[in-house]
């Protein structure tokens, strides 16, 4: 089972758009945490409705932390095997490709399609995809440069290397890069 895991602030007029995107997914083995990071608007309450509609759906409240503390609150309450976060302004579009889990690896990348307001969309891979490339450290160094390393979504992640590992809730500006390169240590 695969814990997609969303934090929630003030995002109502996007919220629905992303559960939707979600919930209307081909593969059906997951549970979606929403975690409503003390929302002033209407978040909190759209998160309810979907909980209320879908067992798959679970909604934790808490009073605002950050971004990082309501993805730590997902992580101490996810069940699944794997680890997915999604922001509450994305959409999803494919997690088929998610049924192949049971492979021997720590995680998993995916593509990051980017779409404009006008409609124009960019997709960027989420790794360097270099043949020179023989050693970890020489990988990481080579994904620094990558401008999507500043995020955490796009990746499916082992539940297990979560042990040690969570979003610094002491800085509120490059966490997901923080994060990101502590990740790279573990898998």
């Amino acid at each position: 089972m695969i814990s997609i895991i969303v934090p929630v602030y003030n995002t109502e007029k996007y919220l629905g758009c992303c559960i939707n995107s979600i919930l209307n997914q081909s593969y059906q083995d997951f549970e979606l945490l929403l975690v409503d990071d003390g929302s002033k608007d209407s978040s909190g309450a759209i998160c309810d409705k979907y909980a209320e509609q879908d067992s798959r759906v679970r909604v934790f409240h808490k009073e605002n932390g950050g971004v990082s503390s309501a993805r730590n609150m997902g992580l101490d309450n996810a069940k699944g095997e794997w680890i997915c976060f999604v922001d509450s302004d994305d959409e999803i579009q494919n997690i088929a490709a998610l049924s192949v889990a049971n492979m021997n690896t720590d995680m998993i990348l995916f593509t990051l399609k980017m779409v404009n307001t006008d409609g124009i969309a960019n997709c960027y891979p989420l790794m360097p995809f270099l043949d020179d490339l023989d050693t970890k450290e020489n990988y990481i160094k080579n994904y620094l440069h990558f401008h999507i390393f500043n995020s955490v979504y796009a990746k499916l992640i082992r539940r297990s290397i979560f042990e040690d590992l969570r979003f610094d809730t002491s800085i509120k500006f490059g966490e997901d890069a923080l994060f990101n390169l502590q990740l790279m240590k573990s898998v």
